[in-house]
């Protein structure tokens, strides 16, 4: 780079109005200049967030929609930094309001991201285009959404943002807030008509990510507006198995308040009670089965939730379902019990809480491996003393 490049490129970025009016007098080329990344002296008066400058070297004939290597402009970098006076300046002089990055992304994007609604402001008024999607199919109204922008998605709303696109995943500006639990945001968007049972490409609504991420807040206003709580995923699974899975028991509450099906099966025969089972969540699972969940409801592979608790170790589980009337004898298609599953997986507490519970230590699998043959398999002697002090007793 030639020392005149350089030095204006330095006086753009540190310098005052004197000292750049005074070198553009003399070199009236110099605004062109740009670095190898395509930045030019007005790129960086604008990432310095020095209007005056700005105002200056439009002023000396800086060409306002000049673009880097990126595809940024110097509108683009004052919208990225919320540096608002910048932005006037540059609007004011009639600068393109629509350029794209190579990713797709406006300055309207790049202001929305980061929550700066006054630049978002000014860049509506200027005709940005609300609705344009990025490589991705993003909006501004998306990003806005996901990062928890409400004043932002406000104004977008008011400009007549469509809550009903999706991108490239099939997720919508709703599914974004829901998903982080911005429940203002979400009334936003529902009050502006936005679908509440709109999926993504795996079939996962917004209740199905509230479920997940327990946001009782976000769930009961999805509620309110019409959310269906029994719809599933594509693989089968409804939000009541995903608050059953993550023991989020509040939205469980609100979701079987509503009259979600607390025995619907997944795709593999997997129930809400099973997936609590699974992730030894006493409270769901007390909860479900006080809510009529059935104890011995088993998967596609003969799998109920006793097996479940007993293969990871859950003696309170395990304790709760026997109570409820679980089956301690009930064998997988395979033939594998609660008792073979502890003794294998070495839970010397769930083996003894079985064998309390009249677990028949003599079953053996559809292949001839009894539990003692199991936990003899793993060298755990402990579980071998109570299987034999169970036959002598």
């Amino acid at each position: 780079m030639a020392k005149s490049e350089h030095e204006v490129l330095q006086l753009a970025a540190n310098g005052s109005v004197k000292e750049l009016e005074l070198f553009l007098r003399g070199d009236s080329k110099a605004c062109a200049f740009a670095n190898e990344d395509g930045v030019t002296p007005l790129m960086l008066a604008a990432i310095e967030d020095r209007p005056e400058l700005v105002g200056v070297l439009l002023q000396h004939g800086a060409r306002a929609d000049d673009v880097t290597k990126d595809g940024w402009t110097a509108l683009m970098a004052a919208a990225d930094g919320g540096h608002v006076q910048v932005v006037k300046v540059l609007l004011r002089h009639g600068v393109r309001v629509d350029y794209v990055t190579s990713g797709g992304w406006t300055a309207l994007m790049l202001a929305s991201k980061h929550g700066h609604s006054e630049t978002v402001g000014h860049l509506l008024a200027q005709d940005a285009r609300v609705d344009y999607v990025d490589t991705e199919g993003m909006t501004a109204l998306m990003i806005a959404c996901a990062d928890g922008h409400l004043q932002v998605v406000e104004m977008l709303l008011q400009y007549g943002a469509n809550t009903n696109l999706v991108n490239s995943e099939g997720v919508s500006a709703l599914m974004f807030a829901s998903q982080r639990g911005h429940s203002r945001i979400a009334c936003s968007l529902l009050l502006c008509d936005a679908d509440p049972n709109m999926a993504d490409n795996d079939g996962v609504t917004a209740i199905n990510s509230v479920a997940q991420t327990g946001h009782s807040s976000t769930a009961k206003l999805l509620i309110k507006h019409g959310a269906d709580v029994d719809r599933p995923n594509r693989f089968g699974v409804t939000p009541a198995m995903f608050a059953s899975q993550e023991g989020h028991l509040k939205v469980l509450d609100l979701l079987a308040t509503s009259g979600a099906d607390l025995n619907k099966a997944d795709s593999d025969g997997c129930t809400a009670l099973m997936a609590a089972s699974r992730n030894g969540h006493n409270n769901v699972v007390t909860f479900l089965l006080e809510n009529g969940a059935k104890v011995d409801a088993a998967d596609d592979s003969g799998v109920t939730a006793l097996h479940i608790a007993a293969e990871n170790g859950h003696s309170t589980v395990v304790a709760l379902l026997l109570a409820r009337g679980a089956l301690v004898d009930k064998a997988t298609h395979d033939g594998v019990t609660a008792l073979m599953f502890a003794s294998q997986n070495g839970h010397t507490e769930t083996v003894g809480l079985l064998l309390r519970s009249h677990a028949d230590f003599r079953l053996v699998t559809s292949d001839g491996v009894s539990a003692a043959m199991f936990a003899s398999a793993n060298d755990n002697t402990a579980i071998l003393e109570l299987i034999t002090a169970s036959a002598v007793s």
